[in-house]
Protein backbone atom coordinates (compact mmCIF):
# COMPACT_ATOMS: atom_id res chain seq x y z
CA UNK A 1 0.00 0.00 0.00
CA UNK A 2 2.97 2.39 0.68
CA UNK A 3 4.39 2.18 -3.03
CA UNK A 4 0.89 3.40 -4.14
CA UNK A 5 0.29 7.62 -4.29
CA UNK A 6 -3.58 6.74 -4.91
CA UNK A 7 -3.45 6.17 -1.11
CA UNK A 8 -2.57 8.16 1.71
CA UNK A 9 -1.79 7.75 5.66
CA UNK A 10 -2.81 8.90 8.86
CA UNK A 11 -3.30 7.91 12.77
CA UNK A 12 -6.07 8.44 13.82
CA UNK A 13 -6.85 8.50 17.97
CA UNK A 14 -10.19 6.54 18.66
CA UNK A 15 -10.56 6.57 22.67
CA UNK A 16 -7.05 4.39 24.19
CA UNK A 17 -6.23 3.77 21.17
CA UNK A 18 -4.52 5.64 18.12
CA UNK A 19 -5.32 3.33 14.57
CA UNK A 20 -2.93 3.94 11.54
CA UNK A 21 -5.03 3.74 8.45
CA UNK A 22 -4.82 3.94 4.96
CA UNK A 23 -7.44 5.35 2.61
CA UNK A 24 -8.11 6.17 -1.11
CA UNK A 25 -10.38 6.32 -3.45
CA UNK A 26 -14.22 7.93 -3.75
CA UNK A 27 -17.42 6.77 -3.45
CA UNK A 28 -19.18 4.33 -0.84
CA UNK A 29 -16.84 2.89 1.81
CA UNK A 30 -14.88 -0.23 1.85
CA UNK A 31 -13.52 -1.18 5.23
CA UNK A 32 -10.72 -3.62 5.14
CA UNK A 33 -9.25 -5.55 8.32
CA UNK A 34 -6.38 -7.84 7.86
CA UNK A 35 -5.65 -10.24 10.39
CA UNK A 36 -2.31 -12.04 12.64
CA UNK A 37 1.09 -11.99 11.30
CA UNK A 38 0.50 -8.92 9.02
CA UNK A 39 -0.97 -5.28 8.44
CA UNK A 40 -3.19 -3.33 6.17
CA UNK A 41 -0.28 -3.61 3.92
CA UNK A 42 -1.87 -6.85 2.23
CA UNK A 43 -4.50 -4.99 0.96
CA UNK A 44 -2.37 -3.17 -1.69
CA UNK A 45 -3.40 -5.27 -4.60
CA UNK A 46 -7.26 -5.44 -3.59
CA UNK A 47 -7.33 -1.93 -3.15
CA UNK A 48 -6.28 -0.92 -5.74
CA UNK A 49 -8.88 -2.40 -7.75
CA UNK A 50 -11.31 -1.47 -5.62
CA UNK A 51 -10.62 2.12 -6.80
CA UNK A 52 -10.51 1.36 -9.59
CA UNK A 53 -14.58 0.15 -9.18
CA UNK A 54 -15.39 3.53 -7.61
CA UNK A 55 -14.91 2.67 -4.04
CA UNK A 56 -13.51 4.77 -0.96
CA UNK A 57 -10.79 2.27 1.29
CA UNK A 58 -10.28 2.85 4.50
CA UNK A 59 -7.70 -0.10 5.88
CA UNK A 60 -6.70 0.69 9.14
CA UNK A 61 -3.95 -1.81 11.42
CA UNK A 62 -5.47 -3.53 13.98
CA UNK A 63 -4.86 -2.68 17.83
CA UNK A 64 -1.86 -3.92 18.99
CA UNK A 65 -0.55 -4.64 15.47
CA UNK A 66 1.54 -3.23 12.63
CA UNK A 67 1.78 0.88 13.24
CA UNK A 68 -1.05 1.32 15.91
CA UNK A 69 -0.57 1.69 19.02
CA UNK A 70 -1.01 -1.21 22.16
CA UNK A 71 -3.68 -0.41 24.21
CA UNK A 72 -4.11 -1.97 27.76
CA UNK A 73 -7.25 -3.35 26.54
CA UNK A 74 -10.29 -3.40 24.34
CA UNK A 75 -9.15 -6.42 21.98
CA UNK A 76 -12.33 -8.44 21.99
CA UNK A 77 -13.83 -7.63 18.92
CA UNK A 78 -17.10 -6.12 19.61
CA UNK A 79 -15.03 -3.51 21.68
CA UNK A 80 -12.60 -3.26 18.13
CA UNK A 81 -15.38 -2.94 16.08
CA UNK A 82 -17.02 -0.48 17.77
CA UNK A 83 -13.91 2.00 17.67
CA UNK A 84 -13.44 1.09 14.04
CA UNK A 85 -17.31 2.21 14.00
CA UNK A 86 -15.87 5.42 15.15
CA UNK A 87 -13.06 5.60 12.85
CA UNK A 88 -15.82 5.16 9.66
CA UNK A 89 -17.75 7.97 11.15
CA UNK A 90 -14.69 10.08 11.42
CA UNK A 91 -13.63 9.67 8.11
CA UNK A 92 -17.15 11.15 6.78
CA UNK A 93 -19.57 8.13 6.35
CA UNK A 94 -21.63 8.52 9.29
CA UNK A 95 -24.69 7.62 7.65
CA UNK A 96 -23.62 5.64 4.80
CA UNK A 97 -23.44 1.79 4.87
CA UNK A 98 -20.42 0.64 4.25
CA UNK A 99 -18.71 -2.87 3.11
CA UNK A 100 -16.29 -4.71 5.11
CA UNK A 101 -13.85 -7.60 3.80
CA UNK A 102 -12.04 -9.49 6.61
CA UNK A 103 -9.30 -11.88 6.64
CA UNK A 104 -8.07 -14.16 9.55
CA UNK A 105 -8.37 -12.21 12.87
CA UNK A 106 -10.37 -9.33 10.53
CA UNK A 107 -13.05 -11.56 10.26
CA UNK A 108 -13.63 -11.68 14.11
CA UNK A 109 -13.72 -7.96 14.34
CA UNK A 110 -15.89 -7.50 10.40
CA UNK A 111 -18.45 -10.26 11.80
CA UNK A 112 -18.90 -8.04 15.21
CA UNK A 113 -18.95 -4.68 13.40
CA UNK A 114 -21.95 -6.14 11.00
CA UNK A 115 -23.64 -7.49 14.24
CA UNK A 116 -23.39 -4.74 16.31
CA UNK A 117 -23.86 -1.97 13.68
CA UNK A 118 -27.14 -3.88 11.20
CA UNK A 119 -28.05 -0.40 9.74
CA UNK A 120 -24.98 0.51 8.86
CA UNK A 121 -23.22 -2.06 6.71
CA UNK A 122 -24.63 -3.44 3.49
CA UNK A 123 -22.50 -6.55 2.46
CA UNK A 124 -19.21 -8.62 4.47
CA UNK A 125 -16.84 -10.85 2.88
CA UNK A 126 -15.29 -13.17 5.61
CA UNK A 127 -11.81 -14.30 4.10
CA UNK A 128 -10.48 -18.13 5.63
CA UNK A 129 -11.56 -17.89 9.05
CA UNK A 130 -14.93 -18.86 11.12
CA UNK A 131 -16.03 -16.67 13.88
CA UNK A 132 -15.51 -17.74 17.42
CA UNK A 133 -18.00 -19.48 19.37
CA UNK A 134 -20.13 -20.47 15.98
CA UNK A 135 -20.50 -23.60 13.89
CA UNK A 136 -17.19 -25.52 13.80
CA UNK A 137 -15.46 -23.57 16.12
CA UNK A 138 -15.29 -26.11 19.18
CA UNK A 139 -13.98 -28.93 16.59
CA UNK A 140 -11.27 -25.98 15.04
CA UNK A 141 -10.40 -25.06 18.92
CA UNK A 142 -9.03 -29.25 19.63
CA UNK A 143 -6.94 -29.57 16.28
CA UNK A 144 -3.14 -29.46 17.06
CA UNK A 145 -2.40 -26.77 14.69
CA UNK A 146 -4.43 -23.91 16.19
CA UNK A 147 -2.49 -24.45 19.60
CA UNK A 148 -1.57 -20.98 18.89
CA UNK A 149 -5.35 -19.72 20.08
CA UNK A 150 -4.59 -20.94 24.03
CA UNK A 151 -0.57 -19.35 23.39
CA UNK A 152 -0.63 -15.91 25.25
CA UNK A 153 0.56 -14.28 28.43
CA UNK A 154 3.81 -12.67 30.01
CA UNK A 155 5.56 -16.24 29.66
CA UNK A 156 4.34 -16.51 25.75
CA UNK A 157 6.04 -13.22 25.51
CA UNK A 158 9.10 -14.10 26.52
CA UNK A 159 9.59 -17.24 24.87
CA UNK A 160 9.15 -15.80 21.70
CA UNK A 161 11.09 -12.44 22.37
CA UNK A 162 13.80 -12.55 19.82
CA UNK A 163 12.82 -15.58 17.90
CA UNK A 164 10.09 -13.56 16.57
CA UNK A 165 10.47 -14.41 12.68
CA UNK A 166 11.03 -18.33 13.77
CA UNK A 167 7.67 -18.25 15.32
CA UNK A 168 5.77 -16.11 12.06
CA UNK A 169 7.39 -18.22 9.86
CA UNK A 170 5.49 -21.29 11.42
CA UNK A 171 2.15 -19.42 10.13
CA UNK A 172 3.38 -18.68 7.17
CA UNK A 173 4.54 -22.02 5.95
CA UNK A 174 2.24 -24.38 7.25
CA UNK A 175 -0.80 -22.44 6.52
CA UNK A 176 -0.03 -22.30 3.11
CA UNK A 177 -0.41 -24.39 0.11
CA UNK A 178 2.81 -22.50 -1.65
CA UNK A 179 5.56 -21.27 1.00
CA UNK A 180 7.31 -19.53 -0.96
CA UNK A 181 4.53 -16.94 -2.38
CA UNK A 182 5.38 -15.23 0.73
CA UNK A 183 8.88 -13.52 0.32
CA UNK A 184 11.03 -13.13 2.04
CA UNK A 185 10.74 -9.01 2.34
CA UNK A 186 7.25 -9.87 3.34
CA UNK A 187 8.08 -11.58 6.32
CA UNK A 188 11.66 -9.51 7.00
CA UNK A 189 8.48 -6.66 6.80
CA UNK A 190 5.90 -7.83 9.20
CA UNK A 191 8.61 -9.37 11.74
CA UNK A 192 9.56 -5.89 11.87
CA UNK A 193 6.28 -4.90 13.44
CA UNK A 194 6.47 -7.70 16.11
CA UNK A 195 9.57 -6.82 17.20
CA UNK A 196 8.91 -3.41 18.07
CA UNK A 197 7.98 -2.44 21.90
CA UNK A 198 5.06 -4.39 22.99
CA UNK A 199 4.69 -5.61 19.33
CA UNK A 200 4.06 -8.99 21.05
CA UNK A 201 1.71 -8.19 23.75
CA UNK A 202 -0.35 -6.32 21.36
CA UNK A 203 -0.63 -9.72 18.70
CA UNK A 204 -1.55 -12.18 21.85
CA UNK A 205 -3.53 -9.95 23.38
CA UNK A 206 -6.06 -10.44 20.66
CA UNK A 207 -5.47 -14.61 20.96
CA UNK A 208 -6.63 -13.44 24.80
CA UNK A 209 -9.88 -12.25 23.90
CA UNK A 210 -10.92 -15.29 22.21
CA UNK A 211 -13.15 -16.66 24.89
CA UNK A 212 -15.30 -13.22 25.25
CA UNK A 213 -15.27 -12.93 21.32
CA UNK A 214 -17.08 -16.29 21.18
CA UNK A 215 -19.53 -14.99 24.34
CA UNK A 216 -19.99 -12.57 22.44
CA UNK A 217 -20.81 -13.95 18.79
CA UNK A 218 -22.86 -16.91 20.04
CA UNK A 219 -25.39 -14.23 21.30
CA UNK A 220 -24.97 -12.14 18.29
CA UNK A 221 -25.73 -15.16 15.83
CA UNK A 222 -29.11 -15.86 17.38
CA UNK A 223 -30.54 -13.34 14.91
CA UNK A 224 -29.04 -14.26 11.36
CA UNK A 225 -27.71 -11.30 9.93
CA UNK A 226 -29.96 -10.11 6.57
CA UNK A 227 -27.05 -8.63 4.45
CA UNK A 228 -25.09 -10.65 1.68
CA UNK A 229 -22.44 -12.29 3.33
CA UNK A 230 -19.65 -14.74 1.38
CA UNK A 231 -17.03 -16.62 2.47
CA UNK A 232 -13.66 -16.93 0.69
CA UNK A 233 -11.43 -19.75 1.42
CA UNK A 234 -8.47 -21.92 0.20
CA UNK A 235 -8.93 -25.67 -1.04
CA UNK A 236 -6.39 -26.62 1.11
CA UNK A 237 -7.80 -24.72 3.95
CA UNK A 238 -11.32 -24.15 5.25
CA UNK A 239 -12.38 -24.02 1.90
CA UNK A 240 -14.91 -27.42 2.42
CA UNK A 241 -16.26 -25.38 5.22
CA UNK A 242 -17.05 -22.06 4.41
CA UNK A 243 -20.29 -22.52 2.57
CA UNK A 244 -22.29 -24.18 5.77
CA UNK A 245 -20.47 -21.35 7.96
CA UNK A 246 -21.65 -18.37 6.22
CA UNK A 247 -25.46 -19.64 5.62
CA UNK A 248 -25.29 -19.85 9.73
CA UNK A 249 -24.03 -15.99 10.15
CA UNK A 250 -26.68 -14.83 7.66
CA UNK A 251 -29.67 -15.57 5.24
CA UNK A 252 -28.02 -14.64 2.22
CA UNK A 253 -24.56 -16.98 2.53
CA UNK A 254 -22.65 -17.90 -0.60
CA UNK A 255 -18.78 -19.05 -0.73
CA UNK A 256 -16.33 -19.26 -3.05
CA UNK A 257 -13.13 -21.77 -2.69
CA UNK A 258 -9.78 -20.69 -4.49
CA UNK A 259 -8.36 -23.41 -5.77
CA UNK A 260 -4.81 -24.62 -4.93
CA UNK A 261 -4.59 -22.17 -2.39
CA UNK A 262 -4.20 -21.84 1.76
CA UNK A 263 -5.04 -19.75 3.99
CA UNK A 264 -3.17 -16.69 3.09
CA UNK A 265 -5.33 -15.83 -0.38
CA UNK A 266 -3.98 -12.67 -0.98
CA UNK A 267 -0.01 -13.97 -1.33
CA UNK A 268 -1.24 -17.43 -2.83
CA UNK A 269 -3.55 -16.65 -6.01
CA UNK A 270 -4.12 -12.84 -5.44
CA UNK A 271 -5.78 -12.88 -9.02
CA UNK A 272 -8.78 -15.25 -8.11
CA UNK A 273 -9.37 -13.63 -4.72
CA UNK A 274 -9.67 -10.33 -6.02
CA UNK A 275 -12.12 -11.34 -8.72
CA UNK A 276 -13.89 -13.23 -6.25
CA UNK A 277 -14.13 -9.61 -4.09
CA UNK A 278 -15.31 -7.49 -7.16
CA UNK A 279 -17.73 -9.92 -8.53
CA UNK A 280 -19.58 -10.25 -5.18
CA UNK A 281 -19.77 -6.11 -5.04
CA UNK A 282 -20.44 -5.88 -8.89
CA UNK A 283 -24.53 -4.82 -9.16
CA UNK A 284 -26.20 -7.40 -11.07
Amino acid sequence: MSNSARFGSEIVSIGNVDLFRWRGGEGAPVLLLHGHTQTSDIWAQLADALVNMGRTVIAPDLHGLGRSSVPGSGYDKSSMARDFKTLIDKEGFADTPVTIVGHDLGVFAAYAYAAQFRDHVDRLILMDATVPGIGIWPVLLQQPRTWHFGFYGPHAERLVEGRERIYLDRFWDEFSATPDAIGEDLRAQYTAHYQRPNGLKGAFSHFEAFGKDAEDDTQSAVDKLSIPVLGIAGSESLGPLMEAHVNELSEQGKAVTIEDAGHWLLEEKPEATIDAVCRFLTPE
